[in-house]
């Protein structure tokens, strides 16, 4: 995983909460985002890195931090 993929999607997160101090092992479900904000958060990371999560990837554990939404992002660049 790059720092520049992880500071993106921690620019995108801060768009959606007003928790200023998101880190990399911050956990989204602490910030209070429901499932509606979540799937904002998701049509954004997919807009902006211009990717698309696989159903199999829409669980929580993907999304459960800065960290693993940018593991899974780099994991579908790999691809």
């Amino acid at each position: 995983m790059t720092d520049p993929i992880l500071a993106e999607v921690i620019q995108i997160l801060r768009r959606y909460t007003a928790v200023a101090d998101i880190g990399p092992s911050f956990h989204l479900k602490d910030a209070g985002i429901d499932s509606l904000v979540l799937a904002e958060v998701v049509l954004a990371l997919e807009a902006h890195f211009a990717l698309r999560f696989s159903g199999e990837q829409m669980i929580p554990d993907t999304f459960e931090s800065p960290r693993s939404i940018a593991a899974a992002i780099c994991a579908i660049r790999s691809l």
